[in-house]
């Protein structure tokens, strides 16, 4: 999962989209997380997903 997935799924003219907003933060929150769980926490890359995960969960 990516975020140009999610676009993509939000733009879909085919059927394919999201039904109701809470589909979309779940595919946001798999995104941070995944980049925390196959990142080590020293890396940039997860702690920067930890810090836009906390960000995104706050607002």
């Amino acid at each position: 999962m990516e975020f140009i997935t999610i676009k993509r799924k939000m733009e879909a003219k085919d059927g394919y989209v999201y039904k109701n907003i809470r589909e979309i933060y779940v595919d946001v929150r798999l995104i941070f997380k995944n980049a925390m769980k196959y990142n080590n926490e020293i890396n940039y890359v997860h702690v920067m997903a930890k810090t836009s995960l906390q960000k995104f969960e706050n607002k």
